[in-house]
């Protein structure tokens, strides 16, 4: 009988102690999602490792402002076979944030690429760099044309 008292008040014990210990675990606390090698306080930039996305329709649209700035991180020979018109070209192969040191970190930037896979290391290392307005342009300059829109050549 007292073997069976005492087992079942080490089991309570134990039970308490469990809940006691996951209810002050990081995620219980702040009520977020605690993802491993992640801290709440890191920016939304150093948790996600995408770009935000934009459309090829919705960018049309903002290309009617003129604040928007657009860079083509693809290769010197992609970007003379054609580009986004009003676009920078930022060589993926070689670039460096000091290629972009003179826009201002609150610019609207768009970066684009072939499809979206270079373009969006180059918006990841402007957004870990501070530059708060970054999109990616979502299937690349391929999407682009693919839905009717012009490229020129300069």
């Amino acid at each position: 009988m007292t073997r069976t008292i005492f087992t079942s008040l080490l089991g309570i014990f134990l039970l308490y102690f469990t809940l006691l210990s996951a209810c002050s675990s990081p995620s219980a606390n702040t009520g977020e999602a605690v993802v491993a090698g992640q801290t709440s306080e890191q920016s939304p930039a150093q948790q996600v490792d995408k770009v935000p996305l934009v459309k090829p329709a919705k960018l049309k649209d903002l290309l009617q402002d003129d604040n928007i700035i657009l860079l083509d991180t693809r290769s010197p020979q992609e970007y003379q076979s054609g580009h986004l018109e009003g676009s920078r070209f930022i060589n993926f192969q070689t670039f460096q944030m000091s290629d972009v040191q003179d826009i201002p970190k609150d610019a609207e930037i768009i970066v684009y690429c072939a499809v979206g896979g270079r373009s969006n290391r180059v918006g990841m290392q402007l957004l870990s760099a501070g530059y708060q307005n970054v999109r990616n342009l979502e299937g690349g300059i391929t999407n682009w044309k693919n839905q009717g829109y012009e490229v020129v050549n300069d």
